[in-house]
């Protein structure tokens, strides 16, 4: 009976957010986000894109669309940094383990660029923000480096996808090869806690053994930390790059049953709408009324709403 009432009970939820009243976005301003998460796209309403430009963003179009975030020379930079990243800020709690699922692809010709030892390249990473519970904002936010990430290493003209756990002494659990051209398909299922019984295990496609795990605390604070894809590195490497995006899921484990309801109800619209912070600067996504990566009821309702299942 329990299963059935919390069937019932989402079902019902999801038919009186999809027919509330939304300002709703043109099809034009979020058509890059339904094109990486046309497996859930609720996560369309938790999402955010932090690009320089028009340039720095393409949609490559076809039965099955994904997204290429690109970084360049002279690139504007955007919250300080040279960057082409979408975020998602999946509500979580202390001691949840959540699963994040989310496709690369390297092009064919992936221009050389000087990446010694001592420059960054950031790929995919989990960063912390404030507690709005607690009235924390950006303004006096503490800057922490990614509590997980994967970053682009080139080691003696192979590419690898370096994966980094912790927030002390943070060291390379493992190095992943990157075949250019070809999708890789990761899929990292994360503990998260401020102690030591955080962990985290990487897996390849749909294997069923992971082929990293790590343990140790992977929170900088007791508030979710969001997600984010793209590029985001040292400035001082000036090549010219992009790379592919696809098929991102967020759930929390054996919770995924709900994903297909998107499907039968209907798309939820972004409500959100483009925004710049600095004419001519950067244009980036933003829900109504909020901070930057702070959750509207409504996002974090249908968000929440496809791993409810697993919710004991």
């Amino acid at each position: 009976m329990r299963i059935i009432y919390r069937a019932v009970c989402c079902v019902l939820f999801a038919v009186i957010f999809l027919c509330s009243p939304s300002p709703g976005a043109s099809q034009d301003e979020h058509r890059y986000l339904d094109a990486i998460t046309e497996q859930q796209p609720g996560l369309v309403t938790i999402a955010g894109l932090e690009l320089a430009d028009a340039d720095a963003i393409s949609l490559v179009d076809g039965a099955n669309p994904y997204i290429g975030l690109r970084v360049y020379p002279n690139q504007p930079l955007v919250n300080n940094g040279k960057r082409a990243e979408i975020s998602f800020n999946f509500p979580y709690s202390p001691g949840d383990t959540i699963v994040y699922e989310w496709k690369i692809m390297f092009p064919l010709l992936f221009p050389p660029s000087d990446v010694p030892d001592s420059r960054w390249w950031s790929i995919s990473q989990w960063h912390d923000q404030p507690n709005i519970n607690k009235g924390e904002t950006w303004d006096n936010f503490p800057a922490h480096p990614p509590a997980i990430a994967f970053e682009y290493e080139n080691l003696n003209g192979q590419d690898y996808l370096g994966f980094y756990h912790g927030i002390f002494n943070t060291e390379r659990v493992g190095l992943i090869p990157l075949p250019r051209g070809q999708w890789l398909h990761l899929r990292a299922e994360i503990h998260w806690s401020q102690g030591e019984d955080g962990s985290a295990r990487l897996f390849l496609g749909d294997s069923k053994a992971p082929i990293f795990s790590a343990r140790g605390a992977n929170m900088f604070n007791d508030y979710q930390h969001y997600f984010k894809i793209g590029q985001y590195r040292d400035p001082a490497i000036n090549s010219d790059n992009t790379v592919y995006f696809d098929d991102v899921r967020i759930y929390r484990k054996q919770g995924i049953l709900l994903l297909a309801l998107p499907a039968i109800l209907g798309k939820p619209s972004a409500r959100g709408n483009w925004w710049r912070p600095k004419p001519g600067v950067s244009w980036q996504w933003q829900l109504p009324c909020q901070e930057k990566n702070q959750l509207s009821s409504h996002s974090a309702f249908w968000a929440e709403l496809f791993s409810y299942w697993a919710a004991d």
